[in-house]
């Protein structure tokens, strides 16, 4: 079974609308005053399409391509971190040159 949460932009601004430590910072960038969001929270405004940045950046949310996780993901698969892999001695406990040198 899958439990992975899909993101969801409309879940969000309303999670955030109702948090006090997030409510103003959301009602500065979209413009909002109190009645707006109480609107909004009930379904009886949307969010505009001009407002849509806004609120994305007010979230903190980032849009990311599948192809830089993908890279990300391999990079870290690899150890990219790595001092022996940066280093030019292997793989840590891949049982390259880095081993090697450890277990002389």
């Amino acid at each position: 079974m899958d439990t992975r949460i899909s993101p969801s932009v409309a879940h969000a601004l309303q999670s955030a609308s109702t948090d006090p430590r997030d409510k103003h910072r959301i009602m500065a960038a979209l413009g909002w005053d109190n009645s707006l969001v109480s609107r909004y929270l009930s379904g009886r405004v949307g969010l505009v399409a001009d407002k849509l940045d806004a609120a994305i950046a007010a979230l903190r949310f980032v849009f990311v391509s599948p192809k830089c996780l993908n890279a990300m993901a391999t990079l870290c698969k690899a150890e990219a971190n790595c001092e022996c892999t940066r280093s030019g001695t292997g793989e840590c406990g891949g049982g390259g040159r880095a081993d090697a040198k450890r277990a002389a």
